[in-house]
């Protein structure tokens, strides 16, 4: 069976995006809470920027709904408001709470698990959001979390994207060297996770190859099924095996920003906890350990 093409998403989506969440903005379709404050922390090599984001606390959960009452979703239909394009099976729509500007999100057209593995068309369809992209200044970034123990809080599929300023500095697998597709292994992440690096121009070939090797490599670490994070840019494709949402900090979610040095905590004491010196022993409990023994390929 032949590869599926990248689908067509409208060559000014950035536009479209940062037109659309302006309008949803004014409306009060969306509620954009900015980062009460922020500090970059360094862990080997690694710099990570720490939000203290206490408006999370007020979002809304779904993955697992109370089940004497009616399962919501906001992806089927879309918020009209929200929605930013569709394209045949998938419609971008924002994020309703950012704390990020212009986050948003790909969802299914129809309903797909989100626990299942991403479909070859899944995987071409978020690397066609990334290809449209095109925004001096910024890069742009998407991350999917596969499950309860690895941030999801919707049944529905989704994967989502925020953009980076390029102020934000190098990011932890811009440092994945170009080997022919080979899986890569950051030696300074405090979690064992799984990199590849994209040739310049990729098809979708090796896009969803590099996703399904990546996936592979996570189930032959904690067996077929596990959750995991997959972040994702035009450069690099990189997979996080979960073992816990909260590395044994009760209360504490990490999920896929993770993989761009993005972590976001809502209480008080979560941010002094990792301010203090607690965010390593908290990421190393989120995956399995990485030891930095061992660079290159896996």
């Amino acid at each position: 069976m032949a590869s599926p093409a990248f689908p067509a998403f409208p060559p000014a989506l950035p536009s479209l995006v940062a037109k659309t969440y302006a309008k949803a903005l004014a409306a009060g379709d969306l509620t954009f809470t900015a980062s009460a404050r922020t500090s970059d922390i360094s862990l080997r090599n690694v710099t990570y920027r720490l939000r203290f984001c206490p408006s999370l606390l007020h979002k809304p959960q779904n993955l697992t709904p109370d089940p004497t009452k009616p399962k919501l979703n906001p992806f089927l239909p879309p918020r009209p408001g929200l929605l930013v394009a569709s394209t045949p099976g998938y419609n971008i729509v924002l994020n309703r709470f950012p704390i990020i500007a212009q986050h948003f999100l790909l969802c299914t057209a129809e309903f797909q698990v989100q626990t299942e593995p991403l479909r070859p068309e899944d995987v071409a369809a978020v690397y066609a959001v990334l290809r449209e992209w095109e925004v001096p200044g910024e890069r742009l970034y998407g991350f999917f979390n596969s499950g309860a123990m690895s941030g999801a809080s919707q049944p529905h599929r989704h994967v989502q994207f925020f953009p980076i300023g390029n102020e934000r500095g190098r990011l932890p697998f811009d440092e994945a060297p170009a080997r022919g597709g080979e899986v890569w292994i950051h030696p300074h992440m405090p979690f064992r996770c799984f990199c590849i690096r994209f040739s310049e121009k990729p098809g979708v070939q090796e896009v969803v190859g590099a996703y399904q090797t990546l996936l592979k490599k996570c189930w032959e670490l904690l067996g077929e099924g596990c959750d995991y994070n997959m972040g994702i840019m035009r450069e690099w494709i990189v997979m996080l095996p979960r073992v816990s949402d909260d590395g044994g900090r009760p209360g504490v979610g990490i999920n896929g920003t993770v993989l761009a040095g993005e972590i976001m905590v809502k209480k008080q004491e979560d941010w002094d906890f990792f301010v203090d010196g607690g965010l390593e022993s908290v990421l190393r409990g989120i995956g399995v350990p990485n030891d930095g023994s061992a660079e290159g390929k896996d």
